[in-house]
């Protein structure tokens, strides 16, 4: 809406001019909201593609580029993909190659304390896919995610990006593997105890 005409006899009709105001913003008010519904994934396209728009508030006020990177330390080197390959064989369960709506749950649970809803499931199999899904079948998302996409999602900056989420693979690996040496020296430290002299 870039203009608003105001016949001579819009005066009238609208029974005074506070009626008239009102119409008048309520026209623009619905205007805008349509307006913004139309651009909202527009506008958050251009933001997620450049994150500096997001720096140019806090750069304003003193605080901008000071804040890092989110995806600085997500790197393809030797020591992250052996990270990356060892977090996807722990949870490979079935050893099929694939992490499944289960196993992946698993991770996401391990990792961020939560499961992983069907959807979301299907929706990470289309974005982690070369052709955006396009030639996707069934089986492919009952299959899941490949060992060499998980690699992918955990070491390419970019791919990580381009589809809005961030993945640490130093704090997953971290969380997992800590947790287990954890839970594998309790029961050691429970034969200590007990084996432990009484003193009375």
């Amino acid at each position: 809406l870039r203009s608003v005409d105001v016949g001579s006899e819009a005066l009238d009709a609208a029974g005074g001019r506070p009626a008239l105001a009102a119409a008048i913003l309520a026209a623009l008010v619905e205007a805008h909201d349509k307006s913004q519904e139309a651009t909202a994934s527009d506008v958050w396209g251009l933001y997620e593609g450049n994150s500096e728009l997001l720096q140019a508030p806090l750069v304003q006020i003193g605080a901008g580029s000071t804040a890092e990177d989110l995806w600085a330390n997500v790197t393809r080197t030797d020591e992250t993909v052996r990270l990356a390959e060892e977090l996807f064989t722990k949870y490979d369960e079935d050893q099929d190659g694939f992490w499944n709506l289960k196993e992946t749950s698993q991770v996401q649970l391990a990792t961020e304390g939560t499961d992983m809803a069907e959807e979301a499931f299907n929706a990470l199999i289309i974005a982690a896919a070369a052709d955006g899904g396009r030639n996707l079948t069934e089986d492919d998302l009952a299959r899941g995610l490949s060992k060499q996409q998980v690699v992918e999602l955990y070491t390419d900056a970019a791919r990580q990006r381009q589809l809005g989420f961030m993945l640490d693979i130093f704090k997953d690996h971290s969380k997992v593997f800590q947790a287990a040496e954890a839970a594998a020296e309790q029961p050691d430290a429970a034969e200590a105890a007990g084996a432990a002299p009484q003193v009375s």
